[in-house]
């Protein structure tokens, strides 16, 4: 489960035995969290290699708390881990297994359909976006209201990911900061109202548990508009 590289680096020198260590995992399960463990100090594998394999402890019907113990991490790295490796295209996700996508925007992605999330690397890639680039580029694309929006968009990134950046620009370091604060305020938004609970995929007490959140996160979003007095949309326009 662990030493391909120095295996074959091994066979090119010619030799013919090698010395390895054999850890007997007691289940399946156990081997599948041993190649996490062995790759951890100097960093082997990659973001996906780590997806797949907490992907598969949860097609082994192990739940998200379950793996982080196992692993010895926190849920919520196994809970975006198992986002990329639900979530991602086939290509995304060999964009990211040869680094040339690196995990933050991987996220991002996984918020948009598969044809969109290949359209977004291939554009970040054309244009060489830098990380924060490649964000707002996906920010961007969710607030596209057309196709030929999106097209145009894709095809000519820069004027909008950079924007920001001009040093042409009338706003102060404290009033850009603000903006960027509210920019981050409004694509929270735009996922929450796009965020639903997959059919299959969860079992009754995880599922039991994010209904509780969910509804707590519509108590505070509710709470949020009666403290800013936003009862009707036609309020917006005051």
């Amino acid at each position: 489960i662990d030493g391909f590289k120095r295996l074959c680096r091994w066979r090119d020198r010619g030799a013919t035995k090698v010395p390895v260590v054999v850890e007997r995992a007691g289940s399946k399960h156990e081997a599948k969290v041993l190649l996490l463990r062995s790759n951890a100090p100097p960093r082997t594998l990659s973001t996906m290699d780590e997806a797949r394999v907490v992907g598969s402890l949860r097609s082994d019907g192990i739940s998200v708390a379950a793996v982080a113990a196992m692993a010895g991490r926190k849920k919520g790295w196994v809970a975006k881990r198992l986002m990329l490796a639900t979530r991602l295209s086939p290509s995304v996700s060999a964009r990211v297994d040869r680094r040339e996508l690196g995990p933050t925007l991987a996220y991002a992605l996984c918020a948009l359909g598969h044809e969109a999330q290949d359209q977004v690397a291939r554009s970040a890639l054309q244009h060489r976006l830098k990380v924060h680039e490649g964000l707002a580029l996906v920010s961007a694309l969710r607030c596209c209201d057309s196709n030929a929006e999106r097209k145009q968009l894709l095809a000519q990134p820069l004027d909008v990911v950079r924007q920001r950046s001009r040093s042409t620009s009338p706003l102060s370091a404290t009033a850009l900061a603000l903006q960027e604060r509210r920019e981050r305020a409004r694509q929270m938004l735009a996922e929450i109202a796009d965020f639903r609970l997959p059919d299959q995929g969860l079992t009754p007490a995880e599922r039991r548990r994010l209904e509780s959140e969910w509804r707590l996160t519509k108590h505070q979003l509710s709470e949020t508009a009666r403290v800013l007095s936003i009862e009707t949309p036609g309020e917006l326009n005051h």
